[in-house]
Parts: C-alpha cells; structure tokens; sequence
C-alpha cells in the first residue's frame, strides 16, 4: 500500500512538471509544416489508389466501389448495396 506521503510527492512532481511543460514555437512550425506536407503527399497517394482502382474496373468489371465508410456499424448498408449490385 502506497503511504499518504509518497501519494502527495508525486502528485506535487506530476504538477510541477505539467506546469514546467513548455512548447518551443519554432519547433512547433517545423512540426506543423512537416505534417501539411505528409498530409499532402498522402493524399496524391489516394487519389493515384483510387484512379487505379477505377481503371481497373472499368477494365475488368471486377471490383465494387461503394461509398461507405469501413466501420462495423456500416455493415448492414455494405450488404444492401452489394445486393442492389
């Protein structure tokens, strides 16, 4: 069992630390202008996916594209849409 004292020293190091917590603006920039690019190229990534993706499609005649997010809970409406397919 953890004593009272102990308890309340490291509550006042997690407070202390929280409150000493400082963010560096120019490594905050640096960290937000390398996430836009990532973003970015991430997206030319899915729009090159999806322009394959149709391309083989109108090929093959092979692959359902719905638009329906992937969840679980969209289950039943992936079924219904496959079935009016």
């Amino acid at each position: 069992m953890i004593s009272y004292s102990l308890w309340l020293d490291n509550i006042s190091y997690l407070i202390d630390s929280l409150l000493s917590f400082k963010i560096d603006p120019e490594s905050l920039s640096s960290w937000n202008k390398t996430r836009k690019e990532e973003k970015s190229k991430h997206l030319v990534k899915i729009e090159e996916e999806t322009k394959r993706l149709k391309e083989e499609f109108s090929k093959y005649n092979d692959i359902l594209l719905l638009d329906v997010t992937d969840t679980y809970r969209n289950l039943p409406k992936k079924m219904l849409l496959f079935y009016q397919w």
